[in-house]
């Protein structure tokens, strides 16, 4: 979408292959550790310690 509008607009805009490798790799990184950190906790508590508050 960026590209689009610098395109629309006349700005100069380049893409580097490396950016774009680390920008995936730091969205990775993130997503993985936030979607396991909380599910690692809710394995950590009992369902009849739930149920039974």
């Amino acid at each position: 979408m960026s590209l689009a509008i610098a395109k629309v607009l006349g700005y100069p805009v380049g893409v580097s292959v490396p950016g774009f490798l680390l920008a995936f790799a730091a969205s990775a990184l993130s997503g993985i550790v936030v979607g396991i950190y909380p599910s690692f906790k809710a394995t950590q508590i009992h369902p009849v310690n739930i149920i039974r508050s």
